[in-house]
């Protein structure tokens, strides 16, 4: 159970690394962001039922800080280069500076985020999932 519980957590980022040009777009980011934010309705509706075992969901938070997290990255890549970031990944082309360091940036910080709900929450002393 904890592997779809890292899935779930990990949703925006899986997202980003594999089709960000559906980030990219407003009408589908606009889809993923309600899927991130029933996620997070969810997360805060069954922390409130749990009230004989509390328990909290960092993986069903997760998706919406990620996905917050891309967007105003992104807004700050356009500002600052007027374009779309590009994927890197094995792409060693000149030039592309800027984009990698947008995706070192994203995904060590989205990974960290990611890791810091899951102290926050072993710190409280609750089951967490």
């Amino acid at each position: 159970m904890d592997v779809v519980w890292i899935i779930i957590g990990s949703f925006g980022l899986f997202i980003a690394f594999g089709k960000r040009d559906l980030l990219f777009e407003r009408e589908t980011r606009a889809i993923i962001f309600c899927v991130a934010a029933a996620l997070f309705v969810a997360a805060v509706i069954i922390t409130g039922f749990t009230y004989k075992s509390p328990a909290l969901f960092p993986s069903l938070v997760n998706p919406l800080v990620s996905l917050g997290l891309f967007v105003v990255m992104h807004k700050g890549f356009v500002r600052w280069q007027q374009r779309n970031p590009i994927d890197t990944f094995m792409d060693w082309r000149r030039g592309l500076a800027p984009d990698r360091l947008f995706n070192i940036l994203y995904f060590t910080m989205g990974f960290v985020l990611w890791m810091l709900l899951y102290v926050a929450a072993n710190l409280t002393g609750y089951k967490w999932y």
